[in-house]
């Protein structure tokens, strides 16, 4: 899993295959870093991008959505809160993958408190135009709240 040590917002994982590590929080110029929490109605929001490679993660799920184990199964589309997003911002002008009932994710909660939501995840998504999918693996985020 790539590293997720430091001690400020983080978020690791493996795009199919390589490696993508994101610090510090979001805003500034190109808005890199990682940020989430939880809104007014109960709806968890994690936000990661990075600069090198150019790639946004967007996870939204509502926290009774979660089973005993404190996980919960993406795989829905947008303006469904059950979703994940990754956009690919690469030179050619952008891709953007999402889940569906075909390619879904993981979510694992391992800390939510009014400090920190800490998990794991891991997910397929689709281009829905040209119909190529991504495979995110070892995912984990850190979010100081």
């Amino acid at each position: 899993m790539p590293s997720t040590t430091s001690g400020e917002n983080t978020m690791g994982f493996y795009l199919d295959g390589d490696p993508v590590n994101i610090e510090g929080e979001t805003g500034g110029f190109c808005g890199c870093g990682v940020s989430g929490g939880i809104n007014i109605d109960d709806v968890v929001r994690i936000f990661g991008s990075s600069d090198e490679p150019d790639i946004s993660i967007t996870i939204f799920f509502p926290l009774d959505s979660l089973d005993r184990s404190n996980e919960v199964v993406i795989n829905e589309s947008l303006y469904r809160y059950e979703e994940i997003e990754s956009i690919d911002d690469s030179p050619l002008g952008g891709r953007f993958f999402q889940s569906d009932s075909l390619h879904q994710g993981t979510i694992k909660i391992l800390r939510l408190d009014s400090q920190v939501i800490a998990g794991t995840f891991e997910f397929d998504a689709i281009h829905a135009e040209s119909g190529e999918t991504i495979q995110v693996t070892d995912g984990r985020f850190d979010i100081k709240r």
